[in-house]
């Protein structure tokens, strides 16, 4: 291919050498107009070729600077995840507003107009820290502040021996076991052992954890909302999502979501994806296997929901 292109630009190569020479011949005037055009004629090229010249440096200056490269792929990497984080959400948010259409198109409209109460239990989320590497040593070793257990300062012996992440809430926030911990729209775990200051964090994949679950299947129409489970965890990599029956379809790579769903919390968080689904002959549930959407608690902050009661229905009496 080189030698092909080699050959084609001999007479092309001639043919300007030859305008060259022919130039030295002509009257000065007309060798100025000519030397001119041609000058004006190759000057888009000669661009071109500085452009790509550039281009080409430049890209071998990243080459040579793995560390700005590696650094220029994080950056895209995590846009790339805000996008399909963005995209979820709005799949979400069509896939309720199918369910609202369909229980409207069941049952229909109420000839009456309702008048909305105030609700017993509102959800709040407590923002609470995740204890680094240094920082949960020291507090495990009960040197991390300066007053004992005769300025009634102890931590709960259960929560120190723990060893599951901890964050810096605890009894004094309203925490209590069983609470969800969130990141963002992804369910991290629950809270496992609550102590007076701190308490840890029971992850998905952690042995004991076990929570409702809800499939999302992508269909043509969008997602749609499918069988509900029991998301469980095993101490593996991946978590185990059980009874779901047989009759309901879905592949590898659909979406897990929360499974609980009141008037108080009606928006599902993400759990993870479906990596392996296999269905034995004459059995009555799904072998499916999920891949939690984070698998490790590697954000500095957490949210932690708390259901109280509502103050409004206090004043109201």
């Amino acid at each position: 291919m080189a030698t092909n292109f080699r050959k084609s630009m001999i007479p092309t190569a001639a043919a300007l050498s030859l305008a060259a020479l022919g130039m030295l011949f002509l009257p000065a005037k007309v060798g100025d107009v000519l030397r001119a055009g041609l000058h004006d004629a190759i000057l888009p090229g000669h661009r071109l070729l500085q452009l790509t010249a550039t281009e080409i440096e430049s890209a071998l200056n990243r080459l040579r600077n793995p560390a700005e490269n590696a650094a220029k792929m994080d950056e895209l990497t995590a846009d790339v995840n805000g996008w399909k984080a963005w995209c979820r959400q709005l799949q979400v948010g069509n896939a309720l507003l199918r369910e609202q259409i369909d229980v409207l198109t069941q049952h229909g409209v109420s000839p009456y107009r309702g008048t909305p109460g105030q609700p017993l239990m509102v959800p709040e989320l407590l923002q609470a820290a995740v204890l680094g590497t240094e920082s949960d040593a020291l507090w495990r070793a009960g040197t991390l502040i300066d007053k004992g257990t005769a300025d009634g300062v102890a931590e709960s012996t259960l929560v120190l021996e723990d060893l599951r992440p901890i964050v810096d809430q605890g009894k004094a926030a309203g925490l209590a076991a069983g609470q969800p911990v969130y990141c963002g729209r992804s369910v991290i775990g629950k809270i496992a052992t609550v102590g007076r200051w701190t308490s840890t964090v029971r992850r998905l994949t952690d042995p004991g954890f076990r929570g409702e679950a809800q499939l999302a299947r992508k269909t043509s129409t969008g997602l749609v909302f499918g069988a509900r489970g029991i998301l469980e965890g095993r101490g593996k990599p991946l978590c185990r999502l059980k009874y779901m029956p047989a009759a309901e379809p879905l592949s590898v790579g659909d979406d897990v979501y929360t499974g609980t769903r009141d008037a108080t919390m009606p928006y599902p968080l993400h759990y993870g994806r479906i990596t392996k689904a296999e269905l034995q002959p004459g059995a009555l549930h799904w072998d499916i296997w999920v891949e939690p959407a984070i698998d490790k608690v590697e954000s500095q902050v957490v949210q932690i929901l708390r259901r109280r009661f509502n103050p409004l229905r206090q004043l109201a009496q």
